[in-house]
């Protein structure tokens, strides 16, 4: 679904080689399936695909400082794996999502440098593996929810 790729780092996603050998992508060595997806500071632009919930292997989003915007994809709550979640710098506009907190094995989120608006879900608090949440510089608003002294 990205429509702006000024670097053409797309140009090796296709069907003559395979996806693991694609810009940007790790897969698992023993099960060939996605275990990282780092596509960050490569001027790419678009909004964040629903269909990164299919990724149900992946520990690491990194797709920081680029141009994608709209809403974070409630889809992303379905990543049971993911231990890395790396947004930040982009133009997203949307809330963070609740079921965020599905993701049991998050340790890092950075999110700061967007335009996100709503308040920060107490459900993150429940988050027991997080060492690291950032959101600075957006539209949030009310406080740290009581639940992060958890």
């Amino acid at each position: 679904m990205i429509t702006g790729d000024q670097l053409r780092v797309m140009n090796s996603w296709n069907s003559s080689i395979h996806l693991c050998q694609w810009h940007g992508i790790t897969c698992g060595r023993n099960n060939w399936r996605v275990i990282k997806l780092e596509l960050q500071f490569l001027k790419l632009s678009r909004s964040l695909s629903p269909f990164i919930g299919n990724l149900s292997f992946l520990k690491e989003l990194n797709l920081a400082s680029n141009n994608f915007h709209n809403q974070i994809p409630q889809e992303i709550g379905r990543l049971k794996r993911l231990e890395t979640l790396q947004l930040s710098n982009n133009s997203i506009t949307s809330e963070i999502p609740s079921n965020l907190s599905s993701c049991s094995k998050l340790t890092f989120v950075s999110m700061g440098g967007n335009q996100l608006t709503g308040e920060i879900p107490a459900s993150l608090g429940l988050l027991s593996n997080m060492k690291t949440l950032g959101f600075a510089i957006n539209r949030l608003r009310g406080s740290i929810p009581h639940s992060f002294g958890n």
